[in-house]
């Protein structure tokens, strides 16, 4: 995650699911940092993440350019893992060949990219609020 422009690490050592907070989680300062808050350009999940929980950007408003990339190797993207955000993009990796129906719940990306063969992540828009552009790259 990127805090006026200096890298910031969000999960402990070891973590291997991002979640709003819990053991091997997500931290309550690091997700504070990402509601209503202008300051943030980007979010880096780091890699050896394997799941993205629900409600893991939540109520996340730092700009409509945020860009999310998430890493190779997430599996797993739960129910409302993006809800009521504003979003730039979020880029997905080939090891995520599933979304939840439900996984952009009040949230109008501006772009999503998948790493993965065009159509092949069924249930388009994900329940965005929108009609987002899609980027198949695989």
């Amino acid at each position: 995650m990127l805090i006026n422009r200096i890298p910031m690490e969000i999960l402990p050592a070891g973590a291997t699911t991002v979640q709003p907070s819990g053991d091997k989680g997500l931290s309550a300062v690091a997700v504070a940092l990402l509601y209503h808050s202008g300051e943030i350009p980007a979010v880096n999940i780091p890699k050896g993440t394997k799941k993205l929980r629900s409600y893991i950007f939540n109520d996340c408003w730092p700009s409509s350019d945020l860009v999310v990339t998430v890493p190779e190797g997430v599996t797993e993207v739960h129910s409302k893992a993006f809800c009521n955000c504003q979003l730039g993009s979020v880029e997905f990796p080939s090891t995520v060949t599933a979304l939840p129906v439900d996984c952009f719940r009040d949230t109008s990306p501006g772009k999503i990219i998948f790493h993965a063969p065009k159509d092949s992540i069924t249930g388009y828009p994900w329940g965005a609020d929108n009609e987002p552009e899609v980027e198949w790259r695989g």
